[in-house]
């Protein structure tokens, strides 16, 4: 094999992979994670606010009565989420009852009821 066809063979080889990982890398920067939104009804203000999964660790932080705060979590593996809190002296926790993976698929809405009760679900969009 001459020098010639040896470096083409090099650099087909090299194109042909370029063409396969750069859409692949693409694609996969293209999921942008599971929306997980929490929404206060309540009169009081949510403080410690935490998501949590397989993985997954976010702090909110506070969301005030009447508003909503929505966080994007990535999950690495099929996974529950636990959305935590505390309000009016209280410690409020609820978690999804079935598993949610990465897949752009789902959203996660949790909401914290004037009556001081918690529900989450995770919804297709």
């Amino acid at each position: 094999m001459s020098l010639t066809a040896m470096g083409r063979s090099s650099m087909l080889r090299r194109l042909r992979l370029f063409v396969f990982a750069v859409p692949t890398l693409l694609l996969a920067g293209c999921i942008s994670g599971v929306p997980v939104s929490v929404t206060n009804h309540s009169s009081a203000e949510l403080t410690h606010v935490t998501v949590t999964g397989k993985g997954i660790s976010e702090d909110v932080g506070r969301i005030a009565a009447g508003a909503t705060e929505t966080i994007r979590v990535r999950p690495r593996e099929a996974t529950t989420i636990k959305v935590a809190f505390e309000a009016a002296g209280h410690r409020y926790s609820a978690t999804t009852e079935g598993e949610i993976e990465n897949d752009d698929v789902n959203v996660i809405v949790a909401t914290f009821g004037e009556d001081m009760s918690l529900s989450i679900e995770a919804r297709l969009r």
